[in-house]
């Protein structure tokens, strides 16, 4: 499970960045989602959010282990 998960009322399951999009409209921001929906920038924010949620544990200096090795 690499990428977020999120669950909507209705019991339907989203992942990835369309969690972000729906957790923002339900809060207000609404207005900041629409511009994600464009079709060049959706892409490039899934791939993007892909890439990230494969290598988060690594770009952010945490590990599932007792030592990391840095470098």
């Amino acid at each position: 499970m690499d990428e977020i998960h999120g669950r909507l009322p209705d019991g339907q399951w989203i992942i990835g960045v369309e969690v972000f999009r729906q957790l923002y409209s339900a809060v207000g921001l609404g207005p900041l989602v629409w511009p994600t929906r464009l079709p060049g920038i959706s892409h490039a924010l899934d791939f993007g959010y892909q890439v990230f949620a494969k290598n988060r544990l690594r770009l952010t200096g945490r590990c599932t282990k007792e030592t990391c090795e840095v470098g």
